[in-house]
């Protein structure tokens, strides 16, 4: 039953109670005088007029209730008490403001820093955008997945981006630089900040209407690429990329083969991992398992199943003899078994095209080795007859290895040149990094001319191992992006597309407002992709800095500590001192709760002079360093120290509060002084 109905009902008019056998009438209680009045209290000041509240307020500090004094007498009677020690009382507020001061300062340093990082990360649209990326070839961020992302309810619009190596000369200069091929729309979302010039026209913009180019054709390294691939259903058992590829197990780690892609498939055996031998298989879609990174769940079906990525291989194996105790399986001829089986990416790594280069040079160094020292051995023998055959041969091994190294080399480094197709519109817009590489200024390179080369890798071409150079495409570069970390050339989508590049990097979607961003990447996050949002670094950041606020904030407290224990040094002496003036004032007629009360408005009055003069002092010192680091930054929009009016208010609430703790036991104290015994006090 609501509390307030019942006093209302039964205790409202204390005079005039109802029945006293009533059991929900509190006056006969106890609290009477302490609970029930302070509920009455209450809900009699919410509905009472501001004329009302001012008067009731005004009566409070100014009226004595019956026997004890008014709080006015009694704050000016502890004012004059502190002013009679002055020097005492000067220390004492000087030492809380010093502590209060301390955590001031500190802590709005903390506070800056979090505002300097938080302006850094955020533009005007990244609290509602969220990129879009794909973490298995076998979903691939197309044309149709931007049509997908786009019928979500909540997404106002999708950019697409495609990131790429390419080489920019200029002014018989040549650079590697990172090129950023995006849409028109991207600069509205990504709100990158110009320094010089402006953004591309929308006629660079312009879509490609011709027939674009089959880059399949193109590249000889490329297997069983289909271009509708990105569009068929994953399934158990499917590839995850067509063809075969080179995989190498950490050493001396023992992975189990299985006879299923499953981990409720039975153990065949164990593979054993060495560097010096790796092994060739077909990367497959099984069932899910635990795993150090995402291979174990890296594909997400429309129904909510997790599948991972298993190799199917056929490799020699081991069998366990005891705990961590392995020996390998032999055949009758003695030769250790193959079996095929699938095993997990747990302690495994595919082999990029250069590290499997340098894998079989490797391997073949061994095996060339081992040749080498079995034909020394019989060189030595049949060099007693005159004979040195055994070591031509083995030169010639040696060659040849070195050979077939080369020619595998000669094959990767084999490029495919295709041509831009796209007419008109070639504008682009550079980087501050790419200015500071030549040692140039805006106005030496906005309305000039470039020629850039893109290199396509395997990564934009699905299925493809090699690589793709156009040829040189002149470009007017119209503005500079500040942005001096990397050497970047923004260009338009189109030519890409143009040659039929038609896969994306990475996709931007930005969300009507913040609300419906978590539910925009939710429904994405379902459709298999990874979401990555600044809302995410911005939560990290907020943690780092709240833990570095408390830090900062402990280091100012310990100093508020230190005075916390002055004034209460200060108060105990200052009740020592007046033990007969307690005496006296007692046989006047205070009653104890005045004494207890004087000695209250004194703690008081010195916790809230030391908070007000301490969040001054901090909030000034604080200022005092944004002025004169001004001199020095060149960003003078942003500040070192900030001080929020919350915080700034909490912590001279703490001195207060600081104040009321220490002066409850010398309050209590001198409460219980006997009036007899303090008129007899020396």
């Amino acid at each position: 039953m609501n509390i307030f109905k019942i006093i209302k009902e039964n205790v409202g008019h204390p005079r005039e109670s109802g029945d006293p056998s009533n059991k929900y009438n509190l006056y006969r209680f106890p609290i009477r005088s302490g609970m029930t009045r302070m509920i009455l209290g209450i809900r009699k000041f919410r509905f009472q007029s501001p004329k009302q509240v001012k008067e009731n307020l005004v009566n409070w500090w100014v009226k004595p209730t019956e026997g004890s004094l008014s709080n006015r007498s009694l704050f000016r009677l502890a004012t004059k008490n502190l002013k009679n020690q002055p020097s005492r009382t000067a220390m004492t507020v000087m030492a809380i403001a010093m502590g209060t001061a301390a955590v001031v300062f500190l802590v709005s340093f903390a506070y800056g820093l979090q505002e300097i990082v938080t302006k850094r990360l955020v533009s005007p649209n990244s609290m509602q955008m969220t990129d879009v990326i794909s973490s298995t070839t076998s979903l691939a961020l197309t044309d149709q997945t931007i049509s997908d992302i786009s019928k979500i309810d909540g997404v106002k619009g999708v950019a697409p981006l495609i990131s790429l190596a390419g080489s920019m000369t200029f002014n018989d200069s040549k650079i590697d630089v990172v090129v950023l091929s995006v849409g028109q729309n991207y600069y509205d979302y990504a709100s990158p900040i110009m320094a010089g010039g402006k953004w591309m026209a929308p006629e660079s913009f312009a879509k490609f209407t011709g027939e674009a180019g089959d880059l399949s054709s193109l590249v000889g390294q490329v297997a069983g690429w289909n271009s509708d691939s990105a569009n068929e259903t994953v399934k158990l058992g499917d590839p995850v990329e067509d063809g075969d590829r080179r995989f190498l197990i950490n050493d001396d780690e023992y992975v189990p083969l299985r006879d299923k892609a499953s981990t409720k498939g039975n153990i065949l055996g164990y593979v054993r991992g060495t560097v010096l031998q790796s092994f060739s298989g077909n990367m497959i879609w099984g069932g899910p398992y635990e795993s150090i990174d995402t291979s174990g769940r890296s594909y997400r079906t429309q129904a909510g199943d997790w599948y991972g990525k298993w190799v199917k291989a056929n490799v020699p194996v081991y069998r366990e003899v005891a705990s961590t105790v392995y020996e390998p399986l032999a055949n009758d001829d003695g030769s250790q078994t193959k079996m095929d089986g699938y095993l997990t990416m747990n302690y495994m790594k595919e082999l990029t095209k250069t590290e499997e280069i340098v894998q079989k040079g490797v391997e073949k160094s061994i095996k060339v080795s081992q040749v080498l020292g079995d034909a020394t051995s019989s060189g030595i023998t049949q060099f007693s007859l005159g004979k040195t055959t055994d070591a031509t041969a083995s030169a010639e091994l040696v060659t040849a290895a070195a050979q077939e190294t080369t020619n595998i080399a000669t094959e990767t480094a084999e490029l495919s040149v295709v041509e831009i197709k796209r007419q008109g519109g070639k504008e682009v817009v550079v980087t501050s990094a790419l200015l500071n590489t030549f040692k140039l200024k805006q106005e030496d390179v906005i309305g000039k001319t470039v020629s850039l080369e893109y290199i396509l890798s395997g990564g934009q071409i699905p299925g493809a191992s090699g690589r793709v150079l156009s040829k040189p495409v002149e470009y007017k570069v119209v503005g500079v992006i500040k942005d001096d970390t990397k050497p970047m050339v923004y260009a338009p989508v189109q030519d890409l597309q143009s040659v039929g590049v038609d896969k994306y990097s990475l996709l931007k979607v930005l969300a009507t407002d913040t609300t419906t961003l978590p539910k925009v990447r939710e429904k994405v996050q379902a459709m298999g992709f990874t979401t990555q949002s600044i809302v995410d670094t911005l939560a990290q950041v907020d943690k780092l800095f709240t833990i570095m606020r408390f830090l900062l904030g402990a280091f100012g407290l310990t100093a508020l500590i230190v005075a916390l224990f002055g004034m209460f040094n200060t108060l105990t002496v200052s009740l020592l001192e007046r033990t007969r003036e307690v005496g006296v004032m007692k046989t006047l007629g205070t009653v104890d709760t005045d004494i207890f009360r004087l000695f209250m408005a004194e703690s008081v009055l010195i916790g809230v002079t030391g908070g007000v003069v301490g969040v001054v002092v901090g909030v000034v010192l604080g200022n005092l360093v944004n002025v004169v680091s001004m001199f020095w930054r060149a960003d003078k929009g942003l500040n070192l120290f900030k001080t929020p009016v919350l915080f700034a208010f909490g912590v001279m609430l703490l001195a207060i509060i600081v104040g009321l703790i220490t002066g409850l036991y010398p309050s209590m104290r001198a409460k219980k002084v006997s009036a007899l015994n303090a008129l007899r006090y020396e």
